[in-house]
């Protein structure tokens, strides 16, 4: 990112029919904001930033997409030490829906708002790795290869160090803290949200070729 923004508040409801959108900001870097209004628009929606890394942030408001790519924080970007507290949703065939972002890496940071889109869904990532986060909000995909779980939809990094406590439901690949991971490990995790689902479902993980070590579920599967 060329450029950053810091220490900024917005308490504005952000409305838009285009892409990059964020309380913050459209397509930027950003550290130590906070964001106190919905936003709302098409792809790369973002509470904080449409497209960008973030640190030390903060969302309390609804984050909607009628597209790709929605996340709490930032829609496309690795996050850090953030949370986010309000519901994230795209419209029910778009994919890739975050609780922290929609797309990137996450460490250190929590998400509590519900987040329902249709593949790639994560409670903290909805493509990604994950490492000391925490999820208590309901995850729920209505796709079919649905790769939805309580911390990362998609992985091919590290999970470690992980809670989830939000229900996870869909079909297909559906997993307590992972939905689909085929690259990293998933390393000292906990889930305890029930998880529902067909094909590829579990406690930990619905589908992996990665060593899991360490986790416990004590969610209903």
């Amino acid at each position: 990112d060329a450029v950053s923004v810091t220490n900024c508040t917005n308490a504005a409801v952000i409305s838009s029919t285009s892409s990059n959108v964020g309380g913050i900001a459209g397509r930027s870097a950003v550290d130590n904001c906070k964001n106190k209004a919905p936003v709302s628009g098409t792809s790369h929606i973002g509470g904080i930033t449409g497209n960008g890394n973030v640190n030390d942030s903060e969302n309390i408001a609804a984050v909607t997409g009628t597209r790709e790519y929605v996340g709490g924080i930032s829609a496309e970007g690795n996050v850090a030490r953030s949370k986010n507290y309000g519901d994230v949703a795209t419209a029910n065939t778009r994919d890739r829906v975050g609780g922290i972002t929609a797309y990137g890496d996450v460490t250190d940071s929590e998400n509590t708002g519900n987040v329902s889109g249709k593949n790639n869904l994560g409670g903290i990532t909805g493509q990604g790795g994950a490492v000391n986060c925490t999820n208590t909000g309901n995850v729920t995909s209505h796709g079919n290869q649905c790769k939805t779980g309580g911390i990362s939809g998609y992985s091919k990094k590290d999970i470690s160090n992980c809670t989830n406590s939000g229900n996870v439901s869909g079909q297909n690949n559906m997993g307590g803290i992972v939905g689909y991971i085929e690259g990293g490990k998933v390393l000292f995790c906990q889930n305890s949200g029930s998880v529902t689902g067909w094909v590829d479902t579990g406690g930990i993980a619905g589908y992996s070729s990665v060593n899991i070590e360490q986790c416990t579920n004590r969610g209903k599967v």
